[in-house]
């Protein structure tokens, strides 16, 4: 599957939410083998201090490349917010230019 960017004023957001969906679909394929691989349990119980029941969930870390990942992801799509908000302001720029 390709992300690639096609051109034009917006070409750099482009750039960076290719690589942010490559990113979230790398971290998907990852992310869903992990899961797979280390399912979590629930475990009852009761607490011997007090009688109340207990429920936990019991889940193996996650790898830190997940976590990680997912701000790298987040990153570059910010990172295209802001060159998209910089193109539209250099294109409302020279527009106001021409009209003086």
């Amino acid at each position: 599957m390709y992300y690639g960017p096609k051109g034009g004023k917006f070409v750099s957001a482009r750039h960076k939410l290719a690589r942010a969906k490559w990113i979230i679909h790398s971290l998907e394929e990852g992310a869903n083998d992990w899961i797979e691989k280390n399912p979590a349990s629930v475990v009852h119980g009761i607490d011997p201090a007090d009688g109340v029941e207990t429920v936990k969930l019991v889940a193996p870390m996650l790898p830190v490349e997940i976590p990680l990942s997912c701000g790298e992801a987040l990153h570059h799509m910010r990172g295209a917010l802001d060159h998209a908000v910089s193109a539209m302001v250099e294109h409302i720029t020279r527009l106001q230019d021409r009209r003086v």
